[in-house]
């Protein structure tokens, strides 16, 4: 198996598609249990214009435990980007992320799931494979950005000012994570609480002129709630500036 897999690199390297794909053919046939032997044959099968045969090769390679997580993120990126173009194999997809779900140890294979979902515009699914991702890679601050900015499209105010509250303990230089929990608050009619959050994440600010912007909105929003119209024009007179 290895020498014919070898043989499938070189060939590929060499640009001789024809032969790599008749390698992988022969080894299938030869060894019909072999599972990295899907690694090559799915990108042949998919060029082939065979999408039945790709998939089933690709599922192979994501239900096995023979091959290292980081070839299994490239053949589902592949996947997803397949399937992003042909929506008729969607439920080919959900199934095997199903499966990876009971045996997955990175989050970066969910990670790829939620982004499928948030090209779709589908906020619901995109948190949810966020939110598995954030249980196996828990210090990730980028998931947990993303967690966060979803609940807030979401509506799902109490959810991001807790988890943006219990994040500052953890990440008390992120300004994002002020703006978050100010726009939360906002939206939860706790004004006098955003004030301070977002005042407390404005000295945190380095050399960003959207999110500067985007706290000075907020803050606007917060003091005119509170009918504090003065300082209210003095945030929006910023935001012009």
């Amino acid at each position: 198996e290895a020498n014919y897999l070898k043989l499938i690199f070189r060939y590929s390297e060499n640009k001789e598609k024809e032969k790599a794909f008749e390698t992988a053919k022969k080894l299938l046939d030869l060894n019909p249990k072999s599972q990295l032997v899907h690694l090559a044959l799915y990108k042949f099968y998919l060029d082939d214009n065979r999408p039945e045969k790709a998939i089933e090769s690709m599922k192979i390679v994501l239900s096995s435990t023979k091959i290292k997580p980081e070839s299994k993120i490239k053949v589902l990126a592949d996947f997803v980007k397949f399937v992003s173009k042909n929506e008729a194999y969607e439920g080919e997809l959900v199934a095997i992320t199903s499966k990876l779900t009971e045996t997955e140890t990175t989050g970066k294979t969910f990670v790829e799931i939620a982004q499928y979902y948030l090209v779709k515009q589908d906020k619901v699914k995109a948190l949810d494979y966020y939110e598995k991702a954030l249980k196996i890679e828990p210090n990730n601050f980028g998931i947990l950005r993303n967690i966060l900015l979803l609940h807030i499209d979401l509506g799902n105010d109490e959810k991001a000012e807790k988890l943006s509250d219990t994040s500052l303990e953890r990440y008390p230089s992120q300004p994002i994570l002020y703006l978050i929990n100010g726009v939360a608050l906002n939206n939860l009619n706790r004004y006098k609480d955003a004030v301070e959050s977002l005042e407390t994440g404005l000295d945190y600010i380095i050399d960003s002129i959207k999110t500067e912007i985007d706290f000075y909105k907020q803050l606007s929003k917060a003091h005119t709630a509170l009918n504090n119209l003065e300082k209210a024009k003095a945030f929006n007179e910023k935001v012009k500036k």
